[in-house]
């Protein structure tokens, strides 16, 4: 099938990849009222996007590069009925809303609201869990995985993830002065954030 330009809005099927070019985002709106934003110089693979009640064996989400905001909503049971797959690792998610970020130079999984059981990572034999105000940071070299690090939200401020909030972090910093570790490129390229007015005051 040949690519084509979106304006607007279409109904996509489960072997679409979506790739966004500089400055655009996308929103990926599932059966189950879920959402999947996605940030520029994204490619993302659709998978299997059952709604959550009818899904035999979850949904799923290729991730080649780049940064997505995840909004899903809660399913009945416990296992996670969303995935998203990389080439190193798993993310399995239920009920959470957080960013993914991924690059050359590793992954990162910052979770806003992920109650326990509902963010686990699977990377390099092991399983990690993310919880409300934690990031896990994952680094690679030349695709192989060489350390991986929780971190308390407060000490990220990625541009990959500030793209989706208007150019500063969730804690209010400017995207200039942020770092992407993982080297996605994505949100590196957004204009920054609009200046506050001042209100005038005479002297």
């Amino acid at each position: 099938m040949d690519p084509v330009s979106l304006t607007g809005s279409a109904t996509v099927a489960d072997s679409v990849t979506a790739t966004t070019a500089v400055q655009s985002l996308a929103t990926l709106r599932l059966r189950d009222s879920s959402e999947i934003r996605i940030g520029d110089l994204t490619s993302v693979r659709v998978g299997d996007l059952a709604a959550a009640g009818e899904a035999t064996h979850g949904a799923t989400i290729f991730m080649n590069r780049g940064a997505v905001r995840f909004a899903i909503k809660h399913p009945a049971g416990g296992r996670a009925n969303y995935r998203f797959v990389t080439p190193t690792s798993t993310l399995g998610v239920r009920g959470t809303v957080g960013y993914f970020v991924v690059g050359p130079a590793g992954q990162q999984i910052y979770c806003v609201k992920c109650e326990a059981g509902d963010v686990l990572v699977e990377t390099a034999g092991k399983r990690v869990e993310v919880r409300s105000g934690q990031t896990l940071n994952i680094g690679m070299e030349n695709g192989t995985i060489t350390y991986s690090e929780i971190v308390p939200n407060r000490t990220v401020n990625n541009p990959a993830i500030d793209q989706f909030l208007g150019g500063v972090s969730p804690f209010k910093e400017p995207a200039s002065i942020g770092y992407d570790f993982t080297q996605s490129g994505s949100g590196a390229n957004q204009p920054p954030p609009a200046p506050q007015s001042t209100p005038y005051v005479s002297p």
